[in-house]
């Protein structure tokens, strides 16, 4: 029975000391301050010429909108930088990787799937090839069958499902990703932020700054005050630097 007792109580402390180790890990991640994204020139011109063909592509996005009738309304630009680790656990081949967005804001009127079907065609006449199908397959598994009160609702959203339910979609064009989103009123009339946040993967091994951001939680009820509809379309530069 002693024995017993004393390899328990060694267990016992064996697993307390892997919940101290754990705990105070996790407790550093928390705490460690985070970085300013890598300055100087190696960085600067890559940085401008990122923002530049960015907005070099929204040219022709810019000049379809005003010609249909989306309204644009803001612009938000953003630098993401993904740090390298290198310790116990990780050695990364790079101390910085970024990645540079350019996230712009719409609104319009009128029907949704005649919009979308419209941008499109005009993204692909433009050069831009759809990811996983792009925005034909959001309307053919989203849209079609479970869009509108008479429309049986998917199970994750058994009590409404509106546009800003839909998942993301995206197209590429050379080193360059364009990723749509939309957002519509719905009944708590509260703003859906829409951020891209799959760009940022893991949070705690990035720093970021934003050139100019974009208050969407003030932005998208001005929005939708005169229009049935958000639309936020985001192209980033990936990555635009590494070292």
């Amino acid at each position: 029975m002693k024995k017993i007792l004393i390899a328990l109580g060694a267990l016992a402390l064996v697993a307390l000391n892997l919940f101290l180790v754990t705990f105070f890990l996790h407790l550093h991640l928390l705490n460690r301050d985070i970085r300013p994204l890598p300055t100087g020139v190696a960085i600067e011109e890559p940085r401008r010429k990122a923002n530049q063909d960015i907005r070099r592509l929204f040219v022709e996005i810019d000049r379809y909108c005003a010609q249909t009738g989306i309204r644009y309304y803001d612009t938000g630009t953003t630098d993401y930088c993904m740090m390298g680790e290198h310790d116990f656990r990780f050695d990364t081949d790079y101390e910085n990787r970024c990645r540079y967005l350019v996230t712009k804001y719409y609104g319009f009127r009128g029907d949704f799937r005649v919009a979308m079907v419209r941008l499109d065609s005009a993204l692909v006449a433009s050069g831009w090839t759809r990811d996983a199908g792009g925005i034909p397959n959001l309307l053919s598994e989203c849209y079609d069958p479970h869009y509108g009160p008479d429309r049986p609702k998917p199970a994750n959203f058994p009590r409404q499902y509106l546009v800003q339910n839909f998942p993301n979609v995206s197209y590429a064009r050379d080193a360059f990703r364009l990723m749509i989103r939309s957002q519509e009123a719905d009944s708590t009339g509260k703003a859906f932020v829409l951020r891209f946040e799959e760009l940022r993967l893991n949070p705690d091994d990035l720093s970021y700054q934003d050139v100019h951001a974009v208050d969407s939680d003030s932005l998208v009820p001005v929005i939708l005050e005169t229009n049935r509809y958000v639309l936020v379309i985001g192209i980033v530069r990936e990555p635009y630097f590494v070292n």
